[in-house]
Protein backbone atom coordinates (compact mmCIF):
# COMPACT_ATOMS: atom_id res chain seq x y z
CA UNK A 1 0.00 0.00 0.00
CA UNK A 2 1.11 3.17 -1.18
CA UNK A 3 -0.16 6.05 1.72
CA UNK A 4 0.31 9.42 0.62
CA UNK A 5 -0.32 12.84 2.21
CA UNK A 6 -2.37 14.15 -0.69
CA UNK A 7 -5.33 15.65 0.65
CA UNK A 8 -7.64 18.30 -0.26
CA UNK A 9 -11.15 20.58 0.53
CA UNK A 10 -13.54 21.49 -2.16
CA UNK A 11 -15.07 24.61 -1.50
CA UNK A 12 -19.10 25.94 -3.11
CA UNK A 13 -16.09 28.06 -5.63
CA UNK A 14 -14.72 24.70 -6.79
CA UNK A 15 -18.59 23.48 -7.63
CA UNK A 16 -19.36 26.34 -9.35
CA UNK A 17 -16.23 26.10 -12.14
CA UNK A 18 -17.18 22.42 -12.30
CA UNK A 19 -20.84 23.20 -12.73
CA UNK A 20 -20.04 25.57 -15.43
CA UNK A 21 -17.30 22.66 -17.12
CA UNK A 22 -19.55 20.05 -16.82
CA UNK A 23 -23.30 21.31 -17.36
CA UNK A 24 -24.17 19.58 -13.95
CA UNK A 25 -25.97 22.55 -12.36
CA UNK A 26 -27.85 19.93 -9.59
CA UNK A 27 -28.74 22.28 -6.69
CA UNK A 28 -27.64 19.42 -4.57
CA UNK A 29 -23.87 20.26 -5.73
CA UNK A 30 -24.79 24.12 -5.58
CA UNK A 31 -27.57 25.50 -3.22
CA UNK A 32 -27.82 25.07 0.31
CA UNK A 33 -31.13 26.19 1.02
CA UNK A 34 -32.47 23.65 -1.55
CA UNK A 35 -30.76 20.91 0.38
CA UNK A 36 -31.83 21.55 3.62
CA UNK A 37 -35.26 19.69 2.77
CA UNK A 38 -33.05 16.53 1.19
CA UNK A 39 -31.85 13.07 2.67
CA UNK A 40 -28.89 14.79 3.05
CA UNK A 41 -29.43 18.63 4.14
CA UNK A 42 -25.87 20.05 2.98
CA UNK A 43 -24.56 20.99 0.12
CA UNK A 44 -22.56 17.63 -1.37
CA UNK A 45 -19.70 17.73 -3.41
CA UNK A 46 -20.02 16.54 -7.21
CA UNK A 47 -19.00 12.94 -7.27
CA UNK A 48 -17.15 12.94 -10.92
CA UNK A 49 -14.96 16.11 -9.75
CA UNK A 50 -13.79 14.28 -6.78
CA UNK A 51 -12.87 11.39 -9.07
CA UNK A 52 -11.44 13.58 -11.20
CA UNK A 53 -8.88 15.17 -8.75
CA UNK A 54 -8.25 11.31 -7.24
CA UNK A 55 -7.21 10.74 -10.86
CA UNK A 56 -5.15 14.07 -11.32
CA UNK A 57 -3.21 12.97 -8.29
CA UNK A 58 -2.55 9.34 -9.39
CA UNK A 59 -1.38 10.61 -12.31
CA UNK A 60 0.87 13.34 -10.84
CA UNK A 61 2.19 10.65 -8.80
CA UNK A 62 3.00 8.07 -11.42
CA UNK A 63 4.35 9.51 -14.61
CA UNK A 64 5.55 6.26 -15.96
CA UNK A 65 1.21 5.89 -16.72
CA UNK A 66 0.34 5.57 -19.87
CA UNK A 67 -3.34 5.40 -19.74
CA UNK A 68 -5.96 3.25 -18.39
CA UNK A 69 -7.78 0.38 -19.99
CA UNK A 70 -11.35 -0.04 -17.46
CA UNK A 71 -12.19 2.00 -14.62
CA UNK A 72 -14.56 0.95 -11.49
CA UNK A 73 -16.07 3.51 -9.32
CA UNK A 74 -17.80 3.27 -6.28
CA UNK A 75 -19.52 6.33 -4.42
CA UNK A 76 -19.65 4.59 -0.99
CA UNK A 77 -20.54 8.24 0.93
CA UNK A 78 -20.97 11.49 -0.06
CA UNK A 79 -18.04 14.59 0.43
CA UNK A 80 -19.38 18.04 2.46
CA UNK A 81 -18.03 21.28 1.20
CA UNK A 82 -14.69 22.50 3.39
CA UNK A 83 -14.23 18.23 4.13
CA UNK A 84 -10.66 17.37 4.01
CA UNK A 85 -10.67 14.37 1.75
CA UNK A 86 -7.20 12.08 1.61
CA UNK A 87 -6.05 9.75 -1.20
CA UNK A 88 -4.92 6.19 -0.60
CA UNK A 89 -3.42 4.72 -3.64
CA UNK A 90 -3.07 0.90 -3.23
CA UNK A 91 -0.35 -1.30 -5.82
CA UNK A 92 -2.74 -4.07 -6.53
CA UNK A 93 -1.64 -6.96 -8.99
CA UNK A 94 0.47 -6.04 -12.18
CA UNK A 95 -1.68 -3.46 -14.18
CA UNK A 96 -3.75 -3.14 -11.40
CA UNK A 97 -4.49 -0.23 -8.73
CA UNK A 98 -7.05 0.61 -6.34
CA UNK A 99 -7.44 4.32 -5.48
CA UNK A 100 -9.84 5.25 -2.74
CA UNK A 101 -11.11 8.84 -1.36
CA UNK A 102 -10.90 8.80 2.79
CA UNK A 103 -11.82 11.10 5.20
CA UNK A 104 -9.46 11.87 7.94
CA UNK A 105 -10.98 9.01 10.28
CA UNK A 106 -10.45 6.88 7.84
CA UNK A 107 -14.47 6.46 6.37
CA UNK A 108 -13.92 5.41 2.84
CA UNK A 109 -15.94 7.66 0.88
CA UNK A 110 -14.59 6.67 -2.68
CA UNK A 111 -13.15 3.70 -4.38
CA UNK A 112 -11.88 3.75 -7.62
CA UNK A 113 -10.42 0.29 -9.15
CA UNK A 114 -8.11 0.75 -12.31
CA UNK A 115 -7.13 -1.21 -15.40
CA UNK A 116 -4.10 0.19 -16.48
CA UNK A 117 -2.85 0.02 -20.40
CA UNK A 118 0.31 -1.88 -20.37
CA UNK A 119 1.70 0.40 -23.14
CA UNK A 120 1.71 3.20 -25.21
CA UNK A 121 -2.17 2.17 -27.05
CA UNK A 122 -4.13 5.38 -26.28
CA UNK A 123 -5.87 7.50 -29.02
CA UNK A 124 -6.27 11.16 -28.30
CA UNK A 125 -9.10 13.00 -29.69
CA UNK A 126 -8.59 16.31 -28.95
CA UNK A 127 -10.71 18.22 -32.21
CA UNK A 128 -12.04 21.46 -30.82
CA UNK A 129 -15.02 21.22 -32.45
CA UNK A 130 -15.88 18.09 -29.71
CA UNK A 131 -15.89 20.81 -27.14
CA UNK A 132 -19.33 22.44 -26.93
CA UNK A 133 -21.43 23.12 -24.34
CA UNK A 134 -24.85 21.67 -23.91
CA UNK A 135 -27.71 23.16 -25.15
CA UNK A 136 -29.53 22.65 -22.47
CA UNK A 137 -30.65 24.63 -19.34
CA UNK A 138 -29.34 24.90 -16.02
CA UNK A 139 -32.44 24.07 -14.49
CA UNK A 140 -32.23 19.85 -13.56
CA UNK A 141 -35.14 17.68 -14.46
CA UNK A 142 -37.55 17.16 -12.15
CA UNK A 143 -38.50 13.47 -12.67
CA UNK A 144 -40.81 11.15 -11.30
CA UNK A 145 -40.05 7.85 -10.64
CA UNK A 146 -42.11 6.12 -12.34
CA UNK A 147 -41.63 8.00 -15.62
CA UNK A 148 -37.84 7.20 -15.84
CA UNK A 149 -37.85 3.31 -16.40
CA UNK A 150 -38.51 3.92 -20.65
CA UNK A 151 -35.83 7.07 -20.96
CA UNK A 152 -33.35 7.52 -23.60
CA UNK A 153 -31.30 10.52 -25.45
CA UNK A 154 -28.17 11.57 -26.58
CA UNK A 155 -24.96 12.31 -23.80
CA UNK A 156 -23.02 15.43 -25.16
CA UNK A 157 -19.52 16.08 -24.70
CA UNK A 158 -19.55 18.84 -22.74
CA UNK A 159 -16.26 20.54 -20.93
CA UNK A 160 -13.63 23.22 -22.30
CA UNK A 161 -10.54 22.64 -23.26
CA UNK A 162 -9.24 25.42 -21.34
CA UNK A 163 -10.35 24.44 -18.29
CA UNK A 164 -9.28 20.79 -18.74
CA UNK A 165 -5.83 21.85 -19.11
CA UNK A 166 -5.62 24.37 -16.14
CA UNK A 167 -7.10 22.01 -13.54
CA UNK A 168 -6.49 18.84 -14.67
CA UNK A 169 -3.11 18.78 -16.77
CA UNK A 170 -1.68 15.17 -16.01
CA UNK A 171 -5.19 13.57 -16.77
CA UNK A 172 -5.52 15.40 -20.23
CA UNK A 173 -1.73 13.96 -20.68
CA UNK A 174 -2.83 10.32 -19.59
CA UNK A 175 -6.12 10.28 -21.13
CA UNK A 176 -6.74 12.93 -23.53
CA UNK A 177 -9.34 15.98 -23.68
CA UNK A 178 -11.98 13.96 -24.98
CA UNK A 179 -11.75 10.77 -22.16
CA UNK A 180 -12.26 13.83 -20.08
CA UNK A 181 -14.81 15.28 -21.38
CA UNK A 182 -16.54 11.93 -21.25
CA UNK A 183 -16.20 11.32 -17.82
CA UNK A 184 -17.60 14.87 -17.11
CA UNK A 185 -20.05 14.22 -19.39
CA UNK A 186 -21.71 11.80 -16.89
CA UNK A 187 -21.99 13.95 -13.92
CA UNK A 188 -24.54 16.14 -16.40
CA UNK A 189 -26.10 12.66 -17.15
CA UNK A 190 -26.92 11.88 -13.78
CA UNK A 191 -27.96 15.59 -12.36
CA UNK A 192 -29.38 16.93 -15.14
CA UNK A 193 -31.14 14.57 -17.25
CA UNK A 194 -31.68 11.15 -15.45
CA UNK A 195 -32.53 10.94 -12.71
CA UNK A 196 -31.79 14.71 -12.72
CA UNK A 197 -32.41 16.98 -9.47
CA UNK A 198 -33.56 13.90 -7.17
CA UNK A 199 -29.93 12.19 -8.24
CA UNK A 200 -27.09 11.06 -6.17
CA UNK A 201 -24.19 8.75 -8.09
CA UNK A 202 -23.70 5.47 -6.91
CA UNK A 203 -21.19 4.07 -9.34
CA UNK A 204 -19.81 3.52 -12.79
CA UNK A 205 -17.99 1.22 -14.95
CA UNK A 206 -16.01 2.22 -17.81
CA UNK A 207 -14.04 0.94 -21.00
CA UNK A 208 -11.54 4.13 -21.77
CA UNK A 209 -9.71 2.57 -24.09
CA UNK A 210 -12.25 1.70 -26.25
CA UNK A 211 -13.28 5.35 -26.53
CA UNK A 212 -12.00 6.79 -29.78
CA UNK A 213 -14.96 7.73 -31.52
CA UNK A 214 -14.76 10.98 -33.22
CA UNK A 215 -19.02 11.88 -32.68
CA UNK A 216 -20.28 14.65 -30.67
CA UNK A 217 -22.75 12.70 -28.95
CA UNK A 218 -23.31 9.21 -27.10
CA UNK A 219 -26.25 7.30 -26.78
CA UNK A 220 -27.34 6.40 -23.47
CA UNK A 221 -30.88 4.40 -21.88
CA UNK A 222 -31.90 3.17 -18.89
CA UNK A 223 -31.77 -0.74 -18.81
CA UNK A 224 -33.71 -1.30 -15.47
CA UNK A 225 -34.66 0.56 -12.18
CA UNK A 226 -34.96 -0.62 -8.70
CA UNK A 227 -36.11 1.86 -6.13
CA UNK A 228 -34.42 3.42 -5.24
CA UNK A 229 -31.86 2.61 -8.01
CA UNK A 230 -31.86 3.77 -11.66
CA UNK A 231 -29.45 1.54 -13.88
CA UNK A 232 -28.06 3.14 -17.12
CA UNK A 233 -26.44 1.96 -20.13
CA UNK A 234 -23.72 4.45 -22.80
CA UNK A 235 -23.40 1.77 -25.88
CA UNK A 236 -22.14 3.25 -29.26
CA UNK A 237 -19.68 1.03 -31.17
CA UNK A 238 -17.27 1.85 -29.14
CA UNK A 239 -17.88 2.75 -25.69
CA UNK A 240 -19.02 0.21 -23.05
CA UNK A 241 -20.12 2.12 -20.00
CA UNK A 242 -22.67 0.92 -16.98
CA UNK A 243 -23.97 3.89 -14.88
CA UNK A 244 -26.26 3.74 -11.14
CA UNK A 245 -27.72 6.21 -9.55
CA UNK A 246 -29.68 6.65 -6.81
CA UNK A 247 -33.44 8.27 -7.02
CA UNK A 248 -33.24 10.74 -3.64
CA UNK A 249 -36.92 11.05 -2.11
CA UNK A 250 -37.92 14.36 -2.82
CA UNK A 251 -38.36 15.49 1.02
CA UNK A 252 -41.70 15.76 3.37
CA UNK A 253 -43.91 18.28 3.22
CA UNK A 254 -45.89 18.58 6.60
CA UNK A 255 -50.28 18.65 6.33
CA UNK A 256 -51.44 21.58 5.03
CA UNK A 257 -53.44 24.73 6.73
CA UNK A 258 -56.64 23.13 5.66
CA UNK A 259 -55.86 19.27 6.72
CA UNK A 260 -54.96 20.81 10.21
CA UNK A 261 -58.02 22.90 10.31
CA UNK A 262 -60.11 19.66 10.01
CA UNK A 263 -57.92 18.19 13.02
CA UNK A 264 -58.36 21.10 15.62
CA UNK A 265 -61.26 22.40 17.05
CA UNK A 266 -61.95 25.98 16.68
CA UNK A 267 -61.10 28.33 19.53
CA UNK A 268 -58.80 25.45 21.58
CA UNK A 269 -56.08 27.83 21.62
CA UNK A 270 -57.81 31.02 21.15
CA UNK A 271 -55.81 34.09 22.68
CA UNK A 272 -52.66 31.94 23.27
CA UNK A 273 -49.33 33.93 21.62
CA UNK A 274 -46.33 31.25 20.53
CA UNK A 275 -42.94 31.93 20.17
CA UNK A 276 -41.85 29.26 17.64
CA UNK A 277 -37.54 28.98 17.58
CA UNK A 278 -37.58 27.38 14.11
CA UNK A 279 -40.59 27.16 12.59
CA UNK A 280 -40.15 27.40 9.00
CA UNK A 281 -40.17 23.20 8.14
CA UNK A 282 -40.69 20.12 10.01
CA UNK A 283 -42.05 20.66 13.82
CA UNK A 284 -41.54 23.85 14.04
CA UNK A 285 -44.19 24.62 10.69
CA UNK A 286 -47.05 21.85 12.62
CA UNK A 287 -46.79 23.51 15.63
CA UNK A 288 -47.54 27.17 13.61
CA UNK A 289 -50.40 25.72 11.96
CA UNK A 290 -51.92 23.96 15.06
CA UNK A 291 -51.93 27.14 16.79
CA UNK A 292 -52.79 29.16 14.20
CA UNK A 293 -55.93 26.79 13.43
CA UNK A 294 -56.86 26.79 17.07
CA UNK A 295 -56.95 30.43 17.18
CA UNK A 296 -53.87 31.40 18.52
CA UNK A 297 -51.11 33.76 17.26
CA UNK A 298 -47.91 32.13 16.32
CA UNK A 299 -44.20 33.89 15.65
CA UNK A 300 -42.39 31.78 13.81
CA UNK A 301 -38.38 32.20 13.76
CA UNK A 302 -35.70 31.31 10.63
CA UNK A 303 -32.26 31.42 10.29
CA UNK A 304 -31.67 29.70 6.46
CA UNK A 305 -35.09 29.21 5.71
CA UNK A 306 -36.46 32.83 4.50
CA UNK A 307 -38.19 31.82 1.71
CA UNK A 308 -39.78 28.88 3.74
CA UNK A 309 -40.60 30.78 6.80
CA UNK A 310 -42.88 33.13 4.60
CA UNK A 311 -44.76 30.59 2.78
CA UNK A 312 -45.72 29.32 5.76
CA UNK A 313 -47.08 32.42 7.33
CA UNK A 314 -48.65 33.32 4.19
CA UNK A 315 -50.32 29.51 4.18
CA UNK A 316 -51.85 30.42 7.43
CA UNK A 317 -52.69 33.99 6.35
CA UNK A 318 -54.46 32.85 3.41
CA UNK A 319 -57.63 31.22 5.08
CA UNK A 320 -57.67 34.13 8.22
CA UNK A 321 -55.40 33.09 10.92
CA UNK A 322 -53.08 35.12 12.55
CA UNK A 323 -49.06 34.66 12.26
CA UNK A 324 -45.77 36.64 11.70
CA UNK A 325 -42.17 35.84 11.28
CA UNK A 326 -38.81 36.94 12.47
CA UNK A 327 -35.32 36.17 11.93
CA UNK A 328 -32.95 34.63 14.99
CA UNK A 329 -29.63 32.82 15.19
CA UNK A 330 -29.97 31.21 18.28
CA UNK A 331 -26.07 30.43 18.36
CA UNK A 332 -25.41 34.52 18.51
CA UNK A 333 -26.03 35.83 22.11
CA UNK A 334 -26.00 39.33 21.70
CA UNK A 335 -28.82 38.57 19.25
CA UNK A 336 -30.90 36.03 21.33
CA UNK A 337 -31.20 38.77 24.09
CA UNK A 338 -31.96 42.07 21.95
CA UNK A 339 -34.46 39.08 20.64
CA UNK A 340 -35.78 38.18 23.85
CA UNK A 341 -36.20 41.79 24.78
CA UNK A 342 -38.35 42.67 21.99
CA UNK A 343 -40.24 39.61 21.04
CA UNK A 344 -41.59 37.86 24.20
CA UNK A 345 -43.77 40.84 25.91
CA UNK A 346 -46.83 39.94 24.55
CA UNK A 347 -45.69 36.31 24.37
CA UNK A 348 -46.87 33.17 26.60
CA UNK A 349 -45.42 30.14 25.47
CA UNK A 350 -42.36 28.83 23.76
CA UNK A 351 -41.59 25.87 21.24
CA UNK A 352 -37.79 25.28 20.80
CA UNK A 353 -37.35 23.19 17.35
CA UNK A 354 -33.49 24.79 16.68
CA UNK A 355 -31.78 22.01 15.31
CA UNK A 356 -28.83 20.52 13.07
CA UNK A 357 -29.19 18.27 10.43
CA UNK A 358 -29.58 14.98 12.56
CA UNK A 359 -27.39 12.25 10.89
CA UNK A 360 -24.53 9.85 12.13
CA UNK A 361 -22.12 12.25 10.63
CA UNK A 362 -22.90 15.54 12.51
CA UNK A 363 -20.69 16.21 15.16
CA UNK A 364 -21.41 15.69 18.78
CA UNK A 365 -20.37 19.80 19.50
CA UNK A 366 -23.25 20.65 17.14
CA UNK A 367 -25.54 18.61 18.81
CA UNK A 368 -24.01 20.54 22.25
CA UNK A 369 -24.49 23.64 21.06
CA UNK A 370 -28.09 23.58 19.92
CA UNK A 371 -29.71 21.00 22.38
CA UNK A 372 -28.22 22.11 25.27
CA UNK A 373 -25.99 25.41 25.42
CA UNK A 374 -27.95 27.69 23.23
CA UNK A 375 -31.09 26.36 25.01
CA UNK A 376 -29.82 27.50 28.17
CA UNK A 377 -28.98 30.86 27.33
CA UNK A 378 -32.06 31.01 25.96
CA UNK A 379 -34.01 29.84 29.60
CA UNK A 380 -32.10 32.42 31.35
CA UNK A 381 -32.78 35.20 28.73
CA UNK A 382 -36.29 34.61 29.67
CA UNK A 383 -36.12 33.53 33.33
CA UNK A 384 -37.47 37.04 34.31
CA UNK A 385 -40.76 36.38 32.17
CA UNK A 386 -42.15 33.35 34.43
CA UNK A 387 -45.24 33.07 32.72
CA UNK A 388 -44.03 31.71 29.84
CA UNK A 389 -44.58 28.01 29.10
CA UNK A 390 -41.85 25.94 27.08
CA UNK A 391 -42.07 23.23 24.63
CA UNK A 392 -38.53 21.18 24.25
CA UNK A 393 -38.80 18.06 21.97
CA UNK A 394 -37.09 15.42 23.17
CA UNK A 395 -36.92 11.60 21.69
CA UNK A 396 -37.72 8.24 22.34
CA UNK A 397 -34.25 7.30 21.08
CA UNK A 398 -32.85 8.80 24.37
CA UNK A 399 -33.88 4.89 25.57
CA UNK A 400 -32.19 2.94 22.84
CA UNK A 401 -30.20 4.75 20.56
CA UNK A 402 -30.35 3.53 16.81
CA UNK A 403 -26.57 2.72 15.24
CA UNK A 404 -25.00 6.13 14.33
CA UNK A 405 -27.16 8.26 16.28
CA UNK A 406 -25.80 7.41 19.55
CA UNK A 407 -24.04 10.91 20.72
CA UNK A 408 -27.58 12.52 19.31
CA UNK A 409 -29.20 10.19 21.71
CA UNK A 410 -26.79 11.37 24.60
CA UNK A 411 -27.05 14.88 24.00
CA UNK A 412 -30.82 14.75 23.89
CA UNK A 413 -30.63 12.97 27.21
CA UNK A 414 -28.59 15.80 28.46
CA UNK A 415 -30.70 18.47 27.82
CA UNK A 416 -33.42 16.52 29.56
CA UNK A 417 -31.01 17.00 32.82
CA UNK A 418 -31.08 20.74 32.01
CA UNK A 419 -34.59 21.18 31.80
CA UNK A 420 -34.78 19.46 35.40
CA UNK A 421 -32.51 21.92 36.19
CA UNK A 422 -33.50 24.85 35.06
CA UNK A 423 -37.31 24.02 36.53
CA UNK A 424 -35.21 23.86 39.87
CA UNK A 425 -33.36 26.61 39.57
CA UNK A 426 -35.14 28.98 37.65
CA UNK A 427 -38.91 28.12 38.31
CA UNK A 428 -39.41 27.86 34.65
CA UNK A 429 -42.21 25.50 33.16
CA UNK A 430 -40.53 23.22 30.70
CA UNK A 431 -42.44 20.26 29.13
CA UNK A 432 -40.14 17.73 27.68
CA UNK A 433 -41.84 15.09 25.92
CA UNK A 434 -40.08 12.01 24.24
CA UNK A 435 -41.48 12.66 20.87
CA UNK A 436 -41.77 8.96 18.43
CA UNK A 437 -39.93 8.88 15.16
CA UNK A 438 -42.23 11.28 13.08
CA UNK A 439 -42.21 12.01 9.24
CA UNK A 440 -40.10 14.80 8.78
CA UNK A 441 -37.04 15.73 6.93
CA UNK A 442 -34.85 15.05 9.83
CA UNK A 443 -36.04 11.27 9.38
CA UNK A 444 -35.39 10.56 5.72
CA UNK A 445 -33.76 8.06 3.89
CA UNK A 446 -33.64 6.91 0.87
CA UNK A 447 -36.44 5.08 0.67
CA UNK A 448 -38.29 8.56 1.99
CA UNK A 449 -39.74 9.15 5.69
CA UNK A 450 -40.21 6.27 7.74
CA UNK A 451 -41.75 8.09 10.53
CA UNK A 452 -45.17 7.98 12.01
CA UNK A 453 -47.57 10.25 9.97
CA UNK A 454 -47.03 13.72 11.68
CA UNK A 455 -50.12 15.59 12.11
CA UNK A 456 -52.38 12.73 14.22
CA UNK A 457 -49.23 11.67 16.07
CA UNK A 458 -47.93 15.15 17.08
CA UNK A 459 -51.46 17.07 17.68
CA UNK A 460 -51.76 15.68 21.42
CA UNK A 461 -48.51 16.50 22.59
CA UNK A 462 -49.16 20.09 21.66
CA UNK A 463 -52.74 19.97 23.24
CA UNK A 464 -51.83 18.93 26.35
CA UNK A 465 -48.54 21.47 26.86
CA UNK A 466 -51.16 24.19 26.31
CA UNK A 467 -54.16 22.63 28.57
CA UNK A 468 -54.40 24.03 31.72
CA UNK A 469 -53.48 20.12 33.30
CA UNK A 470 -50.17 20.02 31.94
CA UNK A 471 -47.39 18.20 33.38
CA UNK A 472 -44.10 19.85 33.27
CA UNK A 473 -41.79 16.64 33.44
CA UNK A 474 -38.88 16.86 35.82
CA UNK A 475 -36.29 14.59 35.80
Amino acid sequence: MNLKKINTRFQLHDQNCFAKASGDYNPLHLDEKWCRRTVIGEVVVHGIHAVLWALEEYFNENEECSGIDNIFVEFIDYISLDMRINLVIIDLEKHKQLLKVVDDESRLLIQIKLELTPHLNQVFIQEKHLFKKNNVSVEAKSLKFEDIASLKGKLFLNSEENEIQSRLPNCKRVLGNARIALLMSLSWLVGMECPGRYSLFKSFKLNLNSFKSLAKQVSWSVVRTSKPLVFIRLDDDDLNCEVVSFYLHRGVSQATMKEVCEKVPNNVFNGQRALIIGGSRGLGELTAKIIASGGGEPTITWYKGASDAERVVREIKELGFKAQRLFLDVTENISLNEFINNSLKEIDSLFYFASPKITSRQSPEQYKIFYIDCFENLCKCIAANQKIKIFYPSTIYTEKAPEGLEEYSSIKLKGEKICSNLSNELGLKIFAPRLPKLATDQNLTLFGSSGKETLTSFLPYIEEFQSDDAVFYKY
